[in-house]
């Protein structure tokens, strides 16, 4: 691969660096952000109580009153985190009387 990282979609970042656990948030600082661009400050994941995950921006900005505030973005990645599917159980067979009969 000549030290080239591998390129991954946003589901499969999401799934890979995402979290694990529900109500979390991982977050990183956008180390490619230029002063005056519009890509958010802080970039990330996070994973809702029913495990679906989000890609979340956030943009810290300043007020006209010189405060600072951030505000954000969430998008739905329609993707579950940590599914595992659980075999069904099969139904017991019912016997009747007739089963029973050897004749």
């Amino acid at each position: 691969m000549n030290g080239d990282k591998p390129k991954y979609d946003a589901k499969t970042k999401a799934l890979t660096f995402g979290p694990k656990e529900p109500n979390k948030f991982l977050m990183w600082a956008n180390k490619f952000k230029k002063k005056g661009d519009q890509q958010p400050s802080l970039k990330g994941y996070y994973c809702d109580k029913d495990k679906n995950l989000f890609a979340v921006a956030i943009w810290k900005n300043i007020s006209k009153e010189e405060k600072v505030y951030f505000s954000g973005s969430m998008e739905d990645l329609a993707v579950k985190q940590n599914i595992v599917e659980m075999p069904k159980k099969e139904a017991p067979k019912e016997t009747t009387l007739d089963d029973d009969i050897p004749y």
